[in-house]
């Protein structure tokens, strides 16, 4: 975050106080934002990233990945659907992602007992997940 230090605007690291609310859109566009990606247009809805990912270009379905024509990123967002409406309502950040066994892990925020979550061996094509969002440049 941007903080004033002797007069002129300073990116430094500050604690962060979570509220109990859900959180994960928040936690995924802070790393996103520490990773000096373009991040007008998240807002705290999960389904963001993907608004974000279709404006900018970005967003890769499921079915891509499944076809072979799109594979996750380390810094991309996966959206999920864990209601079935559509839309994106969880996002979690790729950190790894094997080609041959179509698996990733990610980091997610408000996972269970409001805490931040590493996942693994997730299926890049299980029925609850939308899609991908890979973040651009700064």
């Amino acid at each position: 975050m941007y903080v004033k230090v002797d007069g002129a605007w300073t990116k430094k690291w500050t604690s962060v106080k979570w509220t109990s609310r859900a959180w994960c859109a928040d936690f995924a566009k802070y790393s996103w934002y520490w990773g000096k990606a373009k991040i007008t247009g998240l807002n705290a809805a999960a389904d963001s990233f993907r608004t974000y990912g279709r404006a900018n270009g970005t967003w890769h379905s499921k079915g891509q990945v499944a076809s072979g024509s799109y594979k996750p990123k380390p810094g991309d967002a996966v959206s999920y659907d864990n209601n079935g409406d559509g839309r994106a309502d969880h996002v979690g950040i790729v950190t790894s992602y094997s080609a041959s066994r179509k698996v990733y892990h990610s980091v997610e925020g408000n996972t269970s007992l409001e805490r931040l979550t590493y996942k693994k061996s997730q299926s890049a094509t299980a029925g609850r997940v939308l899609g991908y969002t890979t973040p651009k440049a700064r």
